[in-house]
């Protein structure tokens, strides 16, 4: 990494990366994503090979963890219960405990058993 050096101080000297730090950024597939369904996130701009916990709130059982790819990129798949309230699920990135990023999707209720999607919704 370039590295370059200021003097702050007529005594003190800081060393900085001349490049710029990458933002973590968060993005979901879908915005809605119907009760039974899997939600596909992906992450860029996060530590090289380093272990992301995804979380959910409110939960939608445990929390996900993926590895960074060498660029700091990963995509993870996120279970939606069919079970799960009809609302907003908001998904945060952490690295070591500390949150980097977070997004947010809306879950759909599911139709019931034997209702076709396009007569559920229409109603």
């Amino acid at each position: 990494m370039p590295v370059a050096e200021r003097s702050v101080t007529d005594r003190t000297v800081v060393r900085y990366s001349t490049l710029a730090a990458a933002v973590p950024s968060l993005q979901v597939e879908d915005q809605r994503v119907t009760a039974g369904d899997t939600q596909t996130v992906t992450g860029t701009g996060f530590p090289a090979d380093a272990t992301v916990t995804l979380a959910t709130t409110p939960e939608l059982g445990d929390d996900v963890t993926v590895r960074t790819t060498a660029d700091g990129s990963f995509t993870a798949e996120l279970a939606v219960p069919a079970t799960a309230a009809a609302g907003r699920v908001t998904v945060t990135a952490s690295v070591g405990g500390v949150v980097l990023a977070r997004t947010a999707f809306t879950v759909v209720a599911a139709p019931p058993d034997g209702v076709p999607v396009a007569d559920a919704r229409s109603g």
